[in-house]
């Protein structure tokens, strides 16, 4: 029997597999990005594949591209005589055009120039692009600015055009702890678990943070809204259901109203109230938002 010869640890194979691997991992991460949603759309709506956000999407492709780009130094340094011998002459063994490399390099630049021009069809693959990439914004989705989750809960409002009292409430309501409004709406999300969209139609009145169906008397989806649709504004009609269940003299001693005095304002715009009666009454009686009760509230200057 002959003796088997014992080979040691081959780098040139174990580099080139780890091309092959990291070739298909960029491969495959490179189509996710091509179709994931533009980061305004990802980060506001919470967007995940197979788990992964898309900055974790991204950060495994730049990860994965470096991994490649070191194996592929390694590997052109372990096979460099037979590249070079791509430029010799076949003949006298010496430097010398030959028609493979120059036709190779001519079309490379005629491909970099194309792509920097977007000339067809990179242009058409760019469009496509930008049509998969819009098709994931909805817009019952869409925040009121680019990149909302980051700015604090009260520049939000004053974007959005929102009452932050009235949003501070709804939050509260749905038993989401607000303890300051200079928080950063994104990381109040997160603090949560939930995505910037999904608290921003609780802020608005227009959902239920989870776990609070029923709550407060409410029934099912007691904090929502009738209708649940928003206006131009980010206000709309049936917004701020946390602040309807709240009584006239709640109300009242939260913005340091009068009580008798806006029960007497109310009864000359012909409003039978009480100190007892929900915003959410009284706006159905006068057939407008919780909000815009506050507005006939207030003490005139």
């Amino acid at each position: 029997m002959e003796p088997q010869c014992r080979v040691g640890f081959r780098f040139r194979p174990f580099v080139s597999v780890m091309l092959a691997v990291f070739f298909v991992v960029i491969a495959f991460t490179g189509a996710i990005l091509f179709v994931t949603p533009p980061g305004r759309v990802a980060h506001w709506t919470g967007w995940t594949l197979l788990g992964l956000t898309k900055d974790e999407w991204i950060a495994m492709h730049i990860g994965a591209g470096c991994v490649f780009l070191i194996a592929s130094v390694v590997h052109l340094v372990l096979n460099w005589r037979p590249l070079v011998c791509y430029f010799r002459s076949r003949v006298s063994r010496r430097f010398a055009f030959r028609s493979e490399w120059v036709a190779a390099l001519v079309a490379s630049i005629v491909l970099l120039v194309s792509m920097f021009y977007l000339v067809p069809p990179f242009s058409n693959l760019m469009a496509w692009n930008d049509r998969l990439k819009n098709s994931w914004e909805q817009a019952p989705q869409r925040a009121p600015v680019a990149h909302a989750e980051l700015l604090s809960l009260k520049e939000l409002a004053e974007v959005a055009q929102l009452d932050l009292v009235e949003v501070m409430v709804n939050l509260e309501t749905a038993g989401i702890r607000v303890p300051s409004e200079e928080v950063n709406f994104g990381e109040l999300a997160a603090e949560h678990g939930l995505s910037p969209d999904a608290l921003y139609r609780v802020a608005t009145g227009g959902a239920v943070a989870p776990g609070q169906h029923g709550q407060g008397g409410g029934g099912a989806g007691g904090a929502r809204g009738q209708g649940g649709t928003r206006e131009a504004g980010g206000a709309g009609r049936g917004s701020g259901q946390g602040l309807g269940r709240m009584t006239l003299e709640q109300v009242c001693a939260q913005e340091g109203y009068g009580l008798q005095e806006a029960i007497n304002t109310l009864k000359q715009q012909g409003l039978e109230v009480t100190e007892k009666s929900s915003l959410r009454e009284i706006a159905d009686m006068a057939g407008v938002t919780p909000r815009e009760v506050l507005g006939l509230l207030a003490p005139t200057p």
